[in-house]
C-alpha cells in the first residue's frame, strides 16, 4: 500500500504556456494572427476546465472529447453519466456558498478601496491648497 500511494502534482500549465507564448511571440512577431485566434481557443478551453470543477453534475459541460466526437462522428460515442437524485447536493451547496461568498467579499474590497481612494484623493487636493 505504501508503494502506491497517489501524489497529485499540481503544474502551472496557463503560466507556462503563456510564458513561452510571450517569448516566441517575441522572437517572432509575424505569429500575432494565429497567436490571437489560438489564445481564443485556450481561453474558452481553460474557462470549460474551471466549469468542470463544478460538483454540481447538472451545471457540468461537454468535455473536450465529447465536442470532438460530436465535430467527427455527429454523437458522441459515450451515453451522458446518470445522475442520480441529489447527487453531490451537499457539495455542490457548499461550492454555491463559497462562490458567493468570495463574491460579497470582492465587493465588499472594492468598496472599500474606492472609499479609500476618494479619500486619498480629497486629502491630496486638501493639501495642494
Amino acid at each position: 500500500e505504501r508503494y502506491t500511494k497517489k501524489t497529485t502534482i499540481l503544474l502551472p500549465i496557463h503560466s507556462m504556456t503563456l510564458f513561452f507564448s510571450a517569448v516566441t511571440l517575441v522572437e517572432k512577431p509575424s505569429l500575432l494572427p494565429s497567436y490571437i485566434f489560438g489564445s481564443i481557443a485556450w481561453l474558452l478551453i481553460a474557462v470549460m476546465g474551471f466549469r468542470h470543477n463544478n460538483p454540481d453534475p447538472w451545471d457540468q459541460p461537454k468535455t473536450f472529447r465529447d465536442i470532438v466526437e460530436i465535430l467527427l462522428v455527429g454523437e458522441p460515442l459515450e451515453p451522458p453519466p446518470t445522475i442520480t437524485k441529489n447527487q453531490n447536493k451537499k457539495e455542490a451547496s457548499a461550492y454555491r456558498k463559497k462562490w458567493a461568498d468570495k463574491i460579497k467579499e470582492l465587493e465588499k474590497n472594492s468598496v472599500e478601496e474606492k472609499r479609500r481612494a476618494v479619500r486619498e484623493a480629497r486629502e491630496g487636493a486638501a493639501a495642494e491648497e
